[in-house]
C-alpha cells in the first residue's frame, strides 16, 4: 500500500527532484544488493523527497490560486460549481451545490474557532468594488430565499462595520432595499424587514425577549445621534398594536395616543371635544393658545366616553381660543 501511495504521488508531482533516489542506487552498486532491495531503497528515498516537497500540504487539504490576466474582459472564477437539478417527481429531494459538514472536536483547552467559510480581511482599492458574498437575483417561482439560517446558533448573524474616516459617502452597516411590484389584485403585503418572534415557555430565571435592541451609545459633541430615523412619504411613520413605554425602568406603558383640536368660541366657558376611543380611564391634558383680550387657561380636562370636556376660566371674547386636547391610555 505504501509503495502504491508513493508511486501515485510521484506521478502527480512531475517536477519533484528524484535525483537523490537515483544517485543512491548508483553509489551503493547494483551487485551489492538484490534487485528487490534496490527497488525498496529507491521507493524509500523517493518517499522522503515527496514528504519534504509536500510538507506544506499537511495544514491545507487543498489550495487554489488564480491570477487572471489584466483587462481580460471576462468573468474569472477561481472555482466554479454548476449544478443542474433533476426533474424530481416525488419524495423529499435536497440538492446542494456545495456542502460543508462540520464536526466539532471535544477541545480541552486553548482558544479555538471553527469556521465553515472564512473570508479574510481585504485591502480595498478605489477602482474595485469588493463584496464578500454576492447573491444574484432569485426566481419568483416557488419560495426563493437568499439566505436561510436554521435554529441552533448563539447568533444567527453578527455584523460589524467600521467605516473609513472622512469617506465623504453614506456608510451603512446593513442596507436593505425593497422594491414593491406593480400589484393589480389580491391582498399583497410587502415587508422590507420581518421579525417573527416566538416566545418559549420559560420555567425559571429572569428572561427578556427583544425583537430589536438598540444598545446604549456614548455621544459625541460633533455627532448627532439618532436611534431611529424615519423619512418622509409614509402614510404612517410608526404603527403599533402594542403598548409604548418610554424609559424602560420606570416609564408607564401607553396603549393609545389620541389628540384633537377645536376652538372655544365667543361666549363659551367650556367645550366638549370628541376623541374616538377615549374612555373614563384615559389621561387627558388640554391647552389653549394665548388670547390677548383676556387671560384664559385650562381649568380641567374631564374624560368621558369618546368625549373630553374642557372648562376655561373665562369667555375668550370675539377672538376665540384655539384648543388642543391630548389623551393617553
Amino acid at each position: 500500500m505504501k509503495r502504491l501511495l508513493i508511486f501515485t504521488l510521484s506521478c502527480m508531482i512531475a517536477d519533484l527532484p528524484v535525483l537523490a533516489a537515483q544517485t543512491t542506487i548508483t553509489q551503493e552498486g547494483a551487485f551489492d544488493r538484490t534487485v528487490r532491495m534496490q527497488i525498496n531503497d529507491n521507493f524509500d528515498e523517493l518517499y522522503n523527497v515527496v514528504v519534504d516537497a509536500t510538507q506544506n500540504l499537511v495544514a491545507k487539504a487543498a489550495s487554489f490560486t488564480l491570477s487572471p490576466s489584466a483587462d481580460s474582459a471576462t468573468t474569472n472564477n477561481l472555482t466554479d460549481f454548476n449544478l443542474t437539478t433533476p426533474v424530481d417527481t416525488t419524495g423529499t429531494n435536497t440538492h446542494n451545490a456545495a456542502n460543508i459538514d462540520l464536526t466539532v472536536g471535544n477541545a480541552t483547552g486553548g482558544t479555538n474557532s471553527l469556521r465553515g467559510l472564512n473570508i479574510s480581511a481585504v485591502t480595498g482599492d478605489a477602482q474595485v468594488n469588493v463584496t464578500g458574498i454576492n447573491l444574484a437575483g432569485g426566481t419568483t417561482l416557488g419560495t426563493s430565499t437568499g439566505l436561510a439560517i436554521a435554529a441552533g446558533w448563539d447568533k444567527a448573524a453578527d455584523f460589524t462595520s467600521a467605516a473609513t474616516a472622512d469617506s465623504g459617502a453614506t456608510d451603512m452597516g446593513i442596507d436593505l432595499n425593497l422594491t414593491t411590484p406593480v400589484d393589480t389584485t389580491g391582498t399583497n403585503i410587502h415587508y422590507g424587514l420581518n421579525i417573527d418572534t416566538t416566545i418559549g415557555n420559560a420555567s425559571g430565571g429572569t428572561n427578556t425577549a427583544t425583537a430589536i435592541n438598540i444598545a446604549n451609545v456614548t455621544g459625541d459633541a460633533q455627532v448627532t445621534e439618532t436611534a431611529l430615523k424615519i423619512g418622509t412619504g409614509f402614510d404612517s411613520g410608526i404603527t403599533m398594536d402594542s403598548s409604548l413605554q418610554i424609559n424602560s425602568t420606570n416609564g408607564t406603558a401607553i396603549t393609545a395616543f389620541r389628540f384633537a383640536t377645536d376652538a372655544v368660541a365667543n361666549g363659551q366657558t367650556s367645550k366638549t371635544v370628541t376623541l374616538t376611543g377615549v374612555t373614563s380611564g384615559s389621561k387627558c391634558v388640554a391647552s389653549l393658545n394665548e388670547v390677548t383680550t383676556n387671560s384664559v387657561y385650562v381649568r380641567s380636562a374631564a374624560p368621558g366616553t369618546d368625549q373630553v370636556v374642557v372648562t376655561v376660566s373665562g369667555d375668550p371674547g370675539a377672538s376665540n381660543a384655539d384648543l388642543t386636547v391630548i389623551c393617553l391610555n
